[in-house]
């Protein structure tokens, strides 16, 4: 392949910037600045501007080719046979494809979901399906998820947005029900 030109970090919000190449780089960056070879998860996520879930994808595919290894809950190791520099020129080209079939796979996930999404939407804009587009107690009470739980049912037209304030004393409960584009139908 051609060579990339480097480009500048003063735009974080930039997709180069976001990439899971760049940020691999400057994650195995961080892992040689640090101390004994060992990152703070949480210093990363804040030193890369990203979120925890794109570090995840980076230390999963590192530590599957067994580079690296997670020390404590937050904190990870260089494990790697050869120096984290060395190993970031002989395996950049690798490390791409890993991290492009990562990529791959999350925008076939987002994929799906938009289009669950779209066909949730598609059917309940549908008229026909109007008269069965309801649940009864009965449905509610059997969901596992609310099993011992309070349910609170609301019907609302839409656009409804429903706001329920923390309490200010443990039995005293405001419920303020207003209009805005929340929720595109409630059941």
């Amino acid at each position: 392949g051609h060579p990339r030109k480097s480009r500048p970090l003063t735009k974080p919000s930039s997709r180069y910037n976001l990439s899971l190449g760049l940020l691999t780089q400057r994650f195995l960056e961080l892992l040689l600045a640090a101390p004994d070879g060992v990152v703070d998860l949480g210093h990363v996520t804040t030193s890369l501007q990203t979120r925890r879930r794109r570090v995840y994808d980076i230390t999963a595919v590192l530590e599957g080719i067994s580079v690296l290894k997670r020390q404590s809950v937050n904190h990870f190791k260089w494990i790697g046979s050869t120096s984290i520099s060395s190993f970031l020129l002989q395996n950049q080209q690798k490390l791409q494809r890993e991290l492009d079939s990562l990529k791959l796979v999350e925008d076939t996930l987002d994929s799906l979901i938009k289009s669950c999404a779209q066909q949730l939407f598609s059917m309940t804009d549908d008229l026909d399906n109007a008269t069965s587009a309801y649940v009864t107690q009965e449905d509610v009470g059997r969901l596992a998820a609310f099993q011992q739980q309070t349910v609170i049912v609301v019907k609302a037209p839409e656009e409804t947005k429903l706001e329920v304030p923390a309490p200010k004393e443990v039995k005293k409960y405001l419920l303020k029900v207003s209009y805005y584009t929340i929720f595109r139908h409630i059941l």
